[in-house]
């Protein structure tokens, strides 16, 4: 429930004009939104599992703040995006990310496993290495949580996945609110009223 509203990101506008395309298969439709969900949109928690996981396989003791360095050093000379690190709305911290590691913090020890460790260290480093405060967002702490549970790093994409596919189906079974982008397209011109075509055909004849 974390990541299944995102407003009308790519697979949301791909899934509802699918729809409007062919409103008889609202299966299309889903996986039209699925289709659309990339390495941007909640492919960029997978990507920033492959980023800790290498911290903490580049770190030989459960000191990370050296190969943290050097993970977000390699970033900014490639001039790519620390996956997993900033928000254009959430700026002193993502609620999502609290929440997550707070409850599992609660009811089990995963939230102080080695990647989590790595990924608040990355956070801790931030505003020194780059002058920004990027904090930690809800693509880091997804990947942070499974990997310490031992998920597969490979099949970390999947369950971002599952989010947009509830997503999907909301704004397409919304029938009393037409999509936003209706108001652009063509509509069927009336037909003129007897008395106009008359005119028009006398103006035709001269």
């Amino acid at each position: 429930m974390a990541i299944a509203e995102h407003g009308l990101v790519p697979s949301v506008v791909a899934a509802r004009m699918t729809l409007a395309a062919s409103p008889e298969a609202m299966q299309g439709a889903v996986a039209a939104g699925l289709l659309g969900c990339g390495s941007v949109i909640l492919g960029s928690s997978q990507a920033a599992g492959e980023f800790l996981n290498d911290i903490v396989i580049g770190s030989p003791t459960s000191d990370f703040e050296n190969a943290a360095r050097k993970g977000v050093s390699d970033c900014r000379d490639a001039k790519r995006a620390i996956p997993g690190y900033g928000h254009p709305l959430h700026k002193d911290g993502d609620p999502r990310v609290k929440r997550l590691f707070f409850e599992l913090a609660r009811r089990t020890s995963i939230s102080s496993g080695c990647i989590a460790k790595a990924a608040h260290t990355v956070e801790s480093l931030m505003y020194e290495l780059t002058g920004r405060c990027l904090v930690m967002n809800i693509s880091a702490a997804i990947p942070a949580v499974l990997l310490d549970a031992g998920y597969p790093i490979l099949a970390v994409k999947g369950v971002p996945i599952l989010a947009p596919h509830g997503q999907a189906w909301s704004p397409i079974c919304s029938k009393s609110n037409p999509p936003p982008w209706a108001s652009t397209w063509p509509t069927r011109r009336p037909r003129p009223s007897p008395t106009t075509a008359a005119r028009r055909r006398v103006f035709v004849a001269r």
